[in-house]
C-alpha cells in the first residue's frame, strides 16, 4: 500500500480524448506523447485498425474495444479506450453496448465510481445515438450504479448546434432529423456540457473552417468532479484535423505497483550456487537429522524456498522497466515533436486570422515531422537487421511467427465458477485457476492403483 503523499500525488485522473482519423502515424505519435506517468485514460475515436481488427498500443495500456468487436460482417470499430495499467484490473468493468462505435467502461476507485462512454457518431445517420439511447433506457443502473458515480459522455458527435459552436458559426446547425436525437439523449441522460462553448475542436481539411464536432458532457446527478476540460492544441498529433480535449477529474485512487522480474539471462550462477550452499549449511532447520512430523517437513520446505528467494535476489539482476517509447524513437524525433507542438499551439492561437504566417509554418513542420517518423522506423529496422547475430535470429523468428497483437497489456478475463458466478477480483481469478490446474484429489494416494510394465 502506498503512503499518503503518493496517494495525494495520484488524486487526479487525466483523460485525453482524440479523433485520430484512422491514421497509423497519428496513433503512433499519440502513444509516444502520452506518457503513462501523466495520462490515465485515452479515449480514441476513429483509431487505426489493421486488417485483423486490432489497433496499436503498448504494454502500459489495457485496450478496451467495443462489445461487438470481432463479429463477422461488421466494419472496424471506431471507438476504443486505453486504460492505464496502474488501475487495478478488477476496478475496471466494461459496460456492454451493442455498437461497434461505442465503448463504455466503469472504474471503481476508493470513494467514487467513474463511468466513461466514448462515442463515434456518423455524420449521416443516428445509429450510434439510437443504440446508446436504448442502452440508457434498459440499463441506467449499470451506468450509474451508485450515487457517487461521475458519468462522462465524450466523443465525436458530428453535429452542429449554437449551444456549443462558436459565435462565428452560429449559423451552423445540423438538420433536425440528425440533431434532435442527440438533444433528446442529453435531456434523458441529464447531461450538462463540460467543455465550454466557443472552443473549436476541428479544423476542416477543406476550407480551413474551425468548428465543434467533438464534445464532452457529464451527468448532473452528482456535484461535478471535473477540475478542467479544455482543448490543448499543442498536443494535436499529425495527420488528424481534430484537436485533443483534455479532461481532469478530482478522483483519488491507489495505483498498482509495476511488477519487477528477474533477468535470469544475466544471473551470476556461481554466486547463486555459493550463496545457496552457505545459507543451507548455516540453517539449523535444514541440517536436522530427521523430520518426524508433517509440520517439521513443511517448515524445512519453507526454509529452503526462502533461501532460494534470497539467493536469487542477491545473484540475479532485475529487468529494467519497459519504456513507453518505441525502439525506433530517437532524440531527434523528440526535438522535432517539441518544435511541432509549439507550431501547433501558435496555429491554434491565431486561428481567427487565416492569413497569419503561423498556419503555413505549422503545415511545413507537420510534413517534416511525418517524414522523419517514417524514416526513423525504416532506418531502425534496417540497422537492426544488418547487425543481427546468431542469437538474434531467434528474435527475428519470434517477431515473424508471433500471433497478431495490439501490443497492449493483456488481462485475464472474468472466469466462470462451478456455481455459475464469475470471478472479478485478481485473487479470485488466481484461486479459480488453481482449482482447475491443481484440483483436489478425491481419492487418497493409497487408493490410486500402481501401474507396472
Amino acid at each position: 500500500m502506498m503512503d499518503e503523499t503518493e496517494i495525494t500525488a495520484k488524486a487526479r485522473v487525466k483523460i485525453w480524448q482524440q479523433n485520430l482519423a484512422k491514421s497509423n502515424i497519428a496513433q503512433q505519435e499519440m502513444i509516444t506523447a502520452a506518457n503513462p506517468s501523466e495520462w490515465d485514460i485515452l479515449a480514441i475515436q476513429e483509431p487505426w485498425i489493421d486488417h485483423l481488427g486490432k489497433t496499436r498500443a503498448n504494454s502500459k495500456w489495457n485496450v478496451v474495444y467495443p462489445t461487438l468487436k470481432g463479429l463477422d460482417d461488421l466494419p472496424p470499430p471506431r471507438s476504443v479506450i486505453f486504460v492505464n495499467t496502474k488501475f487495478p484490473s478488477e476496478s475496471v468493468t466494461q459496460i456492454p453496448i451493442e455498437s461497434n462505435d461505442i465503448t463504455a467502461i466503469r472504474i471503481r476507485t476508493q470513494h467514487h465510481t467513474l463511468t466513461i462512454i466514448n462515442v463515434y457518431n456518423a455524420n449521416d445517420n443516428n445509429d450510434t445515438i439510437s443504440t446508446l439511447s436504448d442502452a440508457w433506457e434498459t440499463q441506467e443502473q449499470n451506468f450509474l450504479p451508485m450515487p457517487s458515480t461521475e458519468l462522462i459522455l465524450l466523443g465525436d458527435f458530428n453535429r452542429h448546434h449554437p449551444s456549443w459552436e462558436g459565435n462565428a458559426n452560429e449559423h451552423l446547425t445540423s438538420p433536425d432529423r440528425l440533431l434532435n436525437p442527440l438533444l433528446e439523449l442529453i435531456i434523458n441522460m441529464r447531461l450538462e456540457m463540460a467543455l465550454p462553448k466557443n472552443i473549436p475542436t476541428l479544423e476542416a481539411r477543406h476550407g480551413r473552417r474551425w468548428t465543434r464536432l467533438d464534445n464532452v458532457w457529464r451527468n448532473t446527478d452528482l456535484e461535478s468532479k471535473i477540475l478542467a476540460c479544455e482543448v490543448q492544441g499543442n498536443l494535436c498529433p499529425i495527420n488528424t484535423d481534430h484537436l485533443p480535449i483534455i479532461t481532469t477529474l478530482d478522483l483519488s485512487f491507489y495505483p498498482t505497483n509495476p511488477d519487477t522480474h528477474f533477468n535470469f539471462k544475466q544471473a551470476d550462477w556461481d554466486k547463486f550456487e555459493n550463496t545457496v550452499k552457505d545459507k543451507m549449511e548455516n540453517s539449523p532447520l535444514l541440517n536436522s537429522p530427521a523430520f518426524n512430523t508433517k509440520q517439521e517437513l513443511e517448515d524445512a520446505v519453507n526454509e529452503l524456498f526462502k533461501i532460494l528467494q534470497e539467493a536469487t535476489a542477491e545473484s540475479v539482476p532485475r529487468i529494467k522497466p519497459i519504456p513507453h517509447l518505441k525502439q525506433w524513437w530517437n532524440s531527434d524525433l523528440t526535438e522535432m515533436r517539441e518544435k511541432k507542438n509549439k507550431a501547433s499551439a501558435r496555429h491554434f492561437k491565431w486561428r481567427g486570422l487565416p492569413e497569419h504566417p503561423s498556419h503555413d509554418e505549422y503545415r511545413i513542420v507537420q510534413r517534416e515531422f511525418t517524414t522523419a517518423i517514417d524514416r526513423a522506423k525504416v532506418d531502425h529496422w534496417k540497422g537492426w537487421i544488418e547487425h543481427v547475430t546468431g542469437d538474434d535470429l531467434w528474435k527475428v523468428n519470434k517477431y515473424m511467427s508471433a500471433s497478431p497483437s495490439d501490443y497492449s497489456c493483456q488481462c485475464i478475463p472474468h472466469l466462470n465458477r462451478l456455481d455459475g458466478t464469475k470471478t472479478t477480483m485478481s485473487k479470485e481469478k488466481a484461486e479459480r485457476l488453481a482449482e482447475v490446474f491443481f484440483p483436489t484429489l478425491i481419492d487418497s494416494p493409497d487408493s490410486i492403483p500402481a501401474f507396472t510394465e
